[in-house]
């Protein structure tokens, strides 16, 4: 069979098996996704955006539409680029982004097996285990419990990577070292975790070769590959850059590598299986898990019978027998190389001075002249004078080089040669192999001249066949422990924390995934086990009992791994889209948000930056579904949309998800038209039938806020108008720094923020805003100068107030200094304060018994710079009435002063009676407010906003209990503005969330030392939560509720 014949057939018969593991999925591919929506439509999204991208703006390629007004929002999981540009032809000539998808992902399963194939069948010289060796690879149950994430599924390059870098250090030539390149940038681009993946197979490679006695001569060909990866990290880096930005903006208690802590390789994974695997999940004694979990590590029973023919095909090494020739019954070591002369054995294994330390060896001239049979030989042994250097011949490429008897990957399959020297094309089918005069395969290199024509084969080395095993297995176990992630059953894995110190294993989120290069490790066995097994019965029983047992074997293992029935979720396409989103395509300049939007089930702080994960929202599934559904259904327009759920949840989206709790309550409404969203779609099935009319009603009645039209597919339409908000230099901003702090020691701080304005400030800015901080003496010298990072809040609704914390450090010598901080970038750029700070040793929480302190209410605003603004007793005037139908209590603006001497003061609006049984006007549900609260030091220890762990952090906790139903308790917490040193007073604003269920609450707040103590008495407030509060109420110092 020619060599483009017998790749077509080997391809045809994996995607044939594809097809058949998926069906009826394969039936349907053009409407529907296997497993659920979840991460399917999000990898559509990922692919069709590329391919949009690419020809309409590349340089715009990480902008994508999602997570409005988020930047580099592609960045916040995988970019799919070079899935993408193979789909983005299907999609263009169907106009159907999931075919595409679905075509790409299940050709790029028999694809793997393919690679798998070209490099078993290098390796071994046999295509039969070459293929039961891309049977295991492309079919193993791991394979398909990842097939909704295709970035860890698809990694069908990762083959052909090692396979190139065999043949360049076996052959030399510059078409293996591109393909290597093309190779390693290929799955690069494919996504961050191959990459990472990639890296461990070259590396170690690499690393044999250095180490190898014969560095020197590999010393060239290390260059140069190393040369062409950096080439290829160069072409990557643009792709890179968003992720670095990204990582350099996002929270540093988010910025060390996120591990999933239920992603690590269990005991019990690697006997797990999907439950639609048709022979062990009707025998039902194995574990299962679902398509998408990435947990089914099975690699099946038979798998472990031919990794033990792999270590004895390792062990033994080849050997070859000549028909009626006396050189046939003479050990390995007699026809090859004597071993005082050194050997350089390419491809794929090497004897010689390089079997004790290294792996193949390239030769610039063959057989390096020492030693070699060649026609001036009658043999090869010792007494044989050594032949002037040749190259192998490649029958196929039709000239000299060095090579391999067996698969050329460039060149199409070699033809078999028998001991009489006559050349037998392999068009008998999918043949074993080589094989010499008595029908036995080996893999054999064909040497021009002599040993040609007469028949005698240059063999593989045991020495060398050990050093490949050896490779296999090496990088087989590395994976292996590294899977298991950074404690398996609390026991340190220095392994993988030395590893994951370097900046691209960070991406690796899931150890388990590591799996993969065990899998490909295991195929290489399955390929010497099975071509170990075709030795054996070629010699006893001939070759067509060979051939049938290793293709039974194959059967065997397909029949171990066959999975029938895959669930698969129907999906809209084409006319089948809702309309909405189809009219969306006409609408000019559309900013979309589509509600409800998830809900957060159990944040406990809301101060910005938000955290906000899988763990935070009320039901996960079901919000990673409707977001991405949401996602998918925007290709059909392009609008810029503010949902979207990926890997990452952008800060601003975090905000999003806390203030559209109470939608359609006003402040709901101000928020979004603030942030530039200008029409909305509402899903009305997501809302209870009770609350469907109530939303509509209040909607109706909302200024600024116009149906468009209701759409028979249970879906409305409507135009938001723009909202003016308040200019950053409206705010009323107060620096609260700490009164003491220890020498040297990191000090907590924040800008204090106050809204006096009757309008919403919003922030659409993610970026960090840099501060600078001088620190002078009492000579007014700079003794110290440091930089710093605060991130402005998002939204800070009229009469409100919000914290903007950041860290530094105390100079080292102690004394009285003054604090200077300027904003150096940002919505506040320019502004500066000033505050005096004593540096001096203290006592802390945890050595001091003495912790005293008091909560006092504080419903005016603080030391405000507009005091002609505020209303009797403290409280605001009323804000304008577009405020005034917000449906929120609106807690009065905070602000801090901070007088010579470091303690801060209290305003003129501060009520100065502690308050008890204070009552409350209604909240919406899930409303977000903010409370203005005193907190003063009365102990001898400094109060910490912040500790390396919890325990002695102070903090306002707000517990929420409702009447009639002891056992309900929601349990939320306000930050201190800083670090508070004894006798000092702080005045300020903490942001919290109404319960999302109606009813009567008590809101209690209390001092609280976390995991120590609680600090002075409680205040309680009565707090009435209804779906829709249609007024705002100001929470006052007394028993009754004034509407404002």
């Amino acid at each position: 069979m020619s060599g483009y014949r017998e790749h077509l057939l080997v391809i045809a018969l994996f995607v044939v098996l594809v097809f058949l593991f998926a069906y009826p999925f394969s039936l349907h591919l053009h409407e529907a996704v296997i497993s659920s929506h979840v991460d399917n439509l999000l990898n559509v999204w990922i692919m069709s955006w590329d391919a949009h991208a690419v020809v309409t703006d590349p340089t715009a390629l990480f902008q994508a539409n999602m997570n409005y007004p988020s930047p580099d929002s592609l960045a916040y999981s995988e970019h799919l680029f070079i899935l993408a540009m193979f789909a983005a032809p299907i999609s263009w000539v169907t106009g159907n982004p999931v075919l595409a998808y679905n075509l790409v992902a299940l050709l790029g399963f028999a694809l793997c097996g393919y690679a798998m194939y070209l490099l078993a069948r290098y390796l071994t010289g046999s295509r039969l285990a070459a293929f039961a060796a891309g049977v295991f690879f492309a079919f193993v149950p791991y394979h398909f419990s990842t097939i909704v994430h295709v970035h860890v599924s698809l990694y069908l390059f990762q083959p052909l990577i090692i396979l190139m870098l065999f043949r360049y250090f076996d052959v030399g030539e510059r078409r293996y070292l591109l393909g290597l390149g093309a190779a390693f940038l290929a799955q690069a681009l494919l996504g961050w975790y191959q990459l990472a993946f990639s890296s461990i197979p070259i590396g170690l490679f690499l690393l044999w070769k250095t180490l190898s006695p014969r560095w020197r001569e590999h010393l060239g060909a290390l260059l140069r590959v190393v040369g062409v990866l950096a080439l290829c990290m160069l072409v990557i880096l643009p792709f890179a850059l968003p992720y670095f930005r990204l990582h350099k903006n996002i929270p540093e208690k988010e910025g060390e590598p996120a591990i999933n802590v239920i992603a690590h390789a269990t005991a019990r994974d690697y006997v797990r299986v999907l439950p639609q695997n048709w022979l062990y999940g009707k025998l039902g004694f194995l574990p299962t898990g679902n398509p998408g979990e990435g947990n089914a590590l099975f690699p099946g029973f038979l798998v472990f019978p031919l990794l033990v023919l792999a270590l004895f095909s390792a062990l033994k090494g080849a050997r070859t027998r000549g028909k009626g020739s006396a050189e046939a019954s003479r050990s390995h070591e007699e026809l090859d190389f004597p071993a005082n002369h050194g050997t350089s054995d390419p491809p794929a294994w090497s004897g010689g001075a390089e079997e004790s330390g290294g792996l193949g060896t390239p030769m610039a001239n063959g057989m390096e002249g020492r030693g070699a049979p060649g026609p001036e030989t009658g043999g090869n042994g010792p007494s044989a004078p050594a032949s002037p250097p040749r190259a192998f011949h490649d029958p196929c490429s039709g000239h000299g080089e060095p090579g391999v008897a067996g698969f050329d990957v460039a060149r199409g399959l070699r033809n078999e040669v028998t001991s009489s020297g006559e050349s037998v094309s392999s068009h008998q089918g999918l043949d074993t192999g080589y094989h010499d005069g008595t029908g036995e395969r080996t893999s054999h290199h064909i040497h021009e001249g002599g040993p040609f024509n007469e028949g005698h084969v240059k063999l593989l080395t045991s020495a060398s066949r050990r050093a490949y095993f050896v490779y296999f297995a090496a990088l087989g176990l590395t994976c292996f422990v590294l899977s298991l992630g950074p404690e398996p059953h609390g026991i340190p894995n220095p392994l993988y924390k030395a590893l994951h110190k370097l900046p691209i294993y960070g991406f690796v989120r899931f150890p388990t995934r590591y799996h993969i290069m065990v899998i490909l490790s295991l195929s290489v066995m399955v390929a010497y086990g099975c071509s170990h097994l075709q030795d054996i019965l070629e010699r006893k029983r001939g070759r067509s009992w060979a051939n049938a047992t290793v293709a039974a074997v194959t059967a065997l293992v397909l029949l171990e791994f066959l999975v029938v029935s895959l669930p698969y979720s129907a999906v809209a396409v084409g006319d089948a889209v809702p309309r909405v989103y189809r009219d969306l395509a006409d609408v000019e300049g559309a900013v979309v948000a589509e509600v409800p939007m998830p809900a957060v089930g159990n944040s406990v702080v809301f101060e910005d930056p938000l955290t906000i994960n899988y763990g935070t929202l009320d039901n996960t599934f079901l919000s990673a579904l409707r977001e991405q559904d949401a996602t998918y259904f925007s290709i059909y327009n392009w609008k810029k949309l503010l949902n979207g759920m990926s890997g990452y949840y952008p800060l601003f989206y975090r905000r999003a998800l806390v203030e559209t709790l109470s939608f359609p309550s006003s402040r709901s409404l101000h928020f979004l038209r603030g942030a530039g969203v200008n029409h909305l779609v509402v899903q009305w099935e997501r809302y209870p039938p009770e609350m469907q009319s109530e939303v509509r009603e209040k909607l109706d009645k909302s200024p600024g806020v116009t149906l468009v039209e209701d759409y028979p597919e249970g879906q409305s339409l409507y135009r938001l108008e723009p909202l003016e908000t308040a200019p950053a230099t409206d705010l009323d901003i107060q620096l609260a720094a700490p009164g003491l702090a220890g020498p040297g020691q990191h000090l907590s701080s924040s800008l204090v923020l106050s809204n006096p304005s009757s309008r919403p400030f919003l922030n659409l800015d993610e970026k960090r805003q840099p501060v600078e901080a001088s620190w002078r003496d009492g000579k007014g010298e700079v003794v110290r100068r440091e930089s710093s990072y605060f991130y402005c809040p998002f939204f800070i609704a009229g009469e409100e107030g919000a914290l903007a914390p950041f860290e530094l450090t105390a100079p080292v010598a102690a004394g009285e200094y003054t604090l200077e901080l300027t904003v150096k970038e940002g919505a506040l750029e320019g502004r500066s304060w000033e505050t005096r700070v004593m540096v001096d040793d203290f006592l802390d929480v945890e050595s001091e018994s003495d912790i005293r302190g008091a909560l006092e209410a504080a419903w005016g605003a603080l030391s405000s710079s507009k005091p002609e603004e505020s209303g009797p007793g403290g409280a605001p005037s009323s804000p304008a009435e577009e405020a005034s139908d917000s449906g929120e209590a609106t807690s009065l603006p905070a602000s801090i002063t901070n007088p010579a001497g470091g303690a801060f003061s209290r305003g003129p609006a501060v009520d100065e009676t502690p308050l008890e049984g204070i009552s409350a006007a209604d909240l919406s549900s899930g409303e977000c407010f903010s409370l203005t609260v005193v907190v003063h030091n009365g102990g001898a220890a400094l109060w910490e906003r912040e500790r390396e762990g919890v325990v002695g952090t102070v903090a306002v906790t707000a517990r929420w209990t409702r009447e009639g139903d002891a056992a309900w308790e929601m349990v939320q917490q306000g930050s201190l503005p800083c670090d508070l040193a004894p006798d000092q007073e702080a005045i300020f604003p903490i942001p919290l969330q109404a319960p999302v269920e109606e009813g009567e609450y008590s809101l209690t707040l209390r001092l609280n030392c976390l995991g120590i103590t609680y600090i002075g008495e409680p205040l309680t407030l009565s707090i009435k939560v209804t779906r829709q509060a249609n007024t705002t109420h100001v929470i006052r110092a007394d028993s009754n509720t004034q509407p404002l």
